[in-house]
């Protein structure tokens, strides 16, 4: 192990004996990242990752730095005419009053078990012959809240992974999948019944890019320096290259983090690729180094600061608790406190002028039906029936994503109007 991966190494441990004692209180999040950042470590030094600053493309010499300073953020989109109800694969028959029947794919849910840094969120992968292979996510609100946030970032012509919400019958899973390959739980995941059918109602349905750039006639490629690498906001801070209008963009992905409250933001939930037209030769040069956000399943709440807890996730009244933007510099700094022990990269950002104006353009050619079936389609209204949900229903969203865009649009915080709404459906659950 070279000298500066020793050094981050020894750092490592450190933070290890220091946040045992808060899982020992509760705090399970801060210990799971910890040794998720430890596994990542060990895996690294073990496969012989390239060093920093290696080409990382066939017929390139450019490194990730240098691919990652070119790299986009957002594409043209026609905003107006973007179906939300069919997505970005344009299904119509994965909405949350449909159900779809699956086959349990049990050797790669028991990889993905194995490689899991946290293990916390229940997953499994499923195949039909129409949608093929897609992840299963289940049994927590952060099904509805990744839904709406890749709906919306997708609508928006930034990057996203297709999510859907719907009814998932799976054929030869166990009943809870995910527990089933933990000791505790048998570890017999892999071995289920094959003629047992298991329901997970309203689960999230997912595929990755590559399915959405195939359709477009494109080929999508993991830039990396080792496996899982992802990129960190801070890492594309100062480095805007030499494309027009590159800052700007980055700076409407920064708001969108800040609108949707992407609290978790750790390096592991971004990801940069190079996006290829499948005809050219994979050998030649990357043509459009592509960043964006893979996980945004912490979203649509609030950070309490420590971790993500439950306010973190499809919270409307932590939601809206906050404004957009920093009470000491409305229009500026964005309001986005970082979570300790998560690894935080967007914090509190500093957004141009340029970049506000542009997502709040963006914000504001979405109709106000398709806001509605961002929440629609991300199984809102049985949702709020639920203890979680509070009651808040679509409407109540939909004011309370109106509210968010005006303070964009406008750069300043509306108090009195986030007040009236708050009297309407309540104030934040305690952390």
């Amino acid at each position: 192990m070279n000298t500066s991966r020793r050094t981050h190494f020894e750092k490592l441990l450190l933070a290890l004996t220091l946040v045992i004692p808060l899982a020992r209180l509760g705090y399970a999040e801060p210990i799971g990242e910890a040794m998720g950042k430890a596994h990542e470590l060990l895996k690294d030094h073990k496969s012989g990752a390239p060093a920093v600053g290696a080409a990382v493309e066939p017929g390139s010499n450019e490194s990730r730095a240098e691919l990652m300073r070119r790299a986009e953020v957002w594409s043209p989109t026609d905003v107006e005419s973007a179906d939300i109800a069919k997505g970005a694969l344009g299904f119509s028959d994965l909405g949350p009053a449909d159900t779809i029947t699956c086959q349990y794919d049990a050797q790669r849910t028991a990889k993905a078990k194995t490689s899991s840094q946290t293990n916390t969120s229940s997953k499994f992968f499923c195949k039909d012959e129409k949608h093929g292979l897609f992840r299963v996510k289940y049994g927590d609100k952060e099904d509805v809240a990744q839904t709406a946030a890749t709906k919306l970032a997708w609508a928006l012509g930034f990057g996203a992974d297709p999510k859907y919400n719907t009814t998932v019958k799976c054929a030869g899973c166990p009943d809870d999948p995910w527990k089933s390959l933990d000791p505790q739980g048998g570890g017999r995941g892999s071995k289920s019944d094959p003629s047992h059918v298991a329901t997970f109602p309203l689960a999230s349905v997912e595929f990755q890019m590559e399915k959405e750039a195939a359709a477009k006639g494109f080929t999508v490629k993991a830039i990396e320096e080792k496996e899982g690498q992802g990129w960190s906001f801070k890492e594309i801070d100062n480095m805007d290259g030499n494309i027009p209008d590159l800052k700007t963009h980055r700076d409407g992905l920064k708001l969108l983090g800040v609108f949707l409250q992407h609290v978790d933001n750790a390096t592991r939930q971004q990801r940069l690729v190079c996006l290829r037209p499948r005809d050219s030769s994979p050998e030649a040069p990357c043509p459009k180094p592509f960043m964006y956000i893979e996980d945004l399943g912490s979203t649509f709440g609030a950070s309490s600061g420590m971790h993500v807890g439950q306010n973190g996730k499809f919270s409307l009244s932590a939601w809206i608790s906050n404004c957009v933007w920093s009470p000491e510099a409305p229009g500026r700094i964005g309001h986005l406190p970082g979570i300790k022990f998560h690894g935080s990269t967007l914090v509190n950002p500093e957004i141009s002028d340029a970049g506000r104006q542009f997502l709040g353009s963006l914000l504001g050619r979405l109709s106000q039906d398709q806001i509605r079936q961002l929440f629609e389609t991300a199984g809102v209204e049985a949702f709020s029936q639920t203890p979680e949900g509070g009651g808040a229903g679509v409407a109540a969203w939909v004011e309370g994503f109106n509210l968010r865009v005006k303070e964009i649009q406008e750069g300043r915080c509306l108090d009195a109007e986030r007040s009236q709404l708050q009297s309407k459906v309540g104030t934040p659950k305690k952390k």
